[in-house]
C-alpha cells in the first residue's frame, strides 16, 4: 500500500513508515488475507490483467504473480516504496505514477486494487475514472480502506487518511457515477484496530498518519472530530452502457503493454 495522489503530507508519513515496517509485509489492516477474501469473489481467469494503484513496496504484485497467472503491474507515485520494493524483488512490474493519471491503455484491464489507498488520493474522483477508463467491461474494481461509520455531520481532522474517507452510503453512489455496482461488501473495523495496535506498539506515527488520536477514554481508537472510524472491502463490478465518456478519460500519451 501507498498514497496514490499528490497528498504530499500523506506520501511522506508512508515513505517514513515504510522504513520501519517488514518488508515483506504489506502495510494496510488485513495484509493479504483481505487480498485473497476479495480475489475469491471476482473469478478472474487464467492470465488475468490486474493493476494495484497504490501499489507502495509491491507486496500484493508479488502475491498476485502465484494466482493462476495472472499479470499484475503495481503503480505508486512514492520513489521510496518502489525502490524498497525492486530492492526486494528487482522483476516486479512497479511503475511510479500517480492513481490519477495511469500510463495504462483503455478498456484493457480485468481488475483494479485500491487497497487502503483511494483515501489519501488528491483526487478520488479522477482515480475511479481512471479505473473506470482502463478496465473492461465487466471487470472488476477491488477497495479496502477506512470508512466513516458515524453520520456525516461529523466533522473529521483536517489531515490524514480518514479527511479522505467516505461513508457507506457516499462510496456507493460515488462508484454508481462511474458505472460500478458494488457486488461485495463486509466491514473489517476489527483488522483496523488490530493494525492501530500494532502501529502504536511498534511507535509508528499512528497520529499523524491518520489524523486520530492514540489513545482516550474511548480506547485505542477513539471517534475523531465526531466520526466514528470503520475498515471495510468491497468489490464492484464495471457494467458500462457505453464507451469510456470524456467525464472518465484522461488524455495521456504513455500506456503499459505487456
Amino acid at each position: 500500500m501507498g498514497p496514490c495522489g499528490s497528498r504530499i503530507d500523506a506520501r511522506a508519513r508512508y515513505d517514513v513508515l515504510c522504513g520501519c515496517w517488514a518488508a515483506d509485509e504489506p502495510i494496510r489492516p488485513g495484509g493479504l488475507s483481505l487480498t485473497r477474501k476479495a480475489l475469491s469473489q471476482c473469478s478472474f481467469p487464467a492470465g488475468a490483467r490486474l493493476v494495484d494503484i497504490g501499489c507502495g513496496m509491491g507486496i500484493t504484485v508479488a502475491s498476485l504473480a502465484g494466482f493462476e497467472g495472472w499479470n499484475a503491474v503495481g503503480v505508486d507515485p512514492s520513489f521510496a516504496l518502489l525502490k524498497g520494493g525492486r530492492g526486494a524483488n528487482s522483476r516486479l512490474p512497479l511503475l511510479c505514477a500517480a492513481g490519477e493519471h495511469l500510463p495504462l491503455a483503455s478498456a484493457s484491464w480485468d481488475g483494479a486494487i485500491l487497497e487502503c489507498s483511494l483515501s489519501v488520493c488528491a483526487d478520488r474522483d479522477r482515480v475511479l475514472g481512471e479505473c473506470r477508463r482502463i478496465l473492461k467491461q465487466g471487470g472488476r474494481l477491488i477497495v479496502s480502506d477506512l470508512y466513516r461509520r458515524s453520520p456525516s455531520g461529523g466533522t473529521g481532522p483536517a489531515a490524514g487518511c480518514l479527511a479522505g474517507a467516505f461513508d457507506r452510503d457516499e462510496l456507493f453512489e460515488k462508484l454508481a457515477t462511474f458505472d460500478f455496482h458494488v457486488t461485495f461488501w463486509e466491514d473489517q473495523t476489527d483488522a483496523l484496530k488490530h493494525f492501530a495496535a500494532r502501529l502504536i506498539l511498534s511507535g509508528s506515527p499512528v497520529v499523524s498518519l491518520w489524523g486520530l488520536p492514540s489513545f482516550g477514554r474511548g480506547g485505542p481508537f477513539p471517534p475523531a472530530g465526531g466520526i466514528k472510524p470503520g475498515y471495510f472491502l468491497l468489490v464492484a463490478e464495471l457494467r458500462a452502457d457505453g464507451p469510456v465518456s470524456e467525464k472518465h478519460s484522461w488524455n495521456g500519451r504513455t500506456c503499459f503493454e505487456r
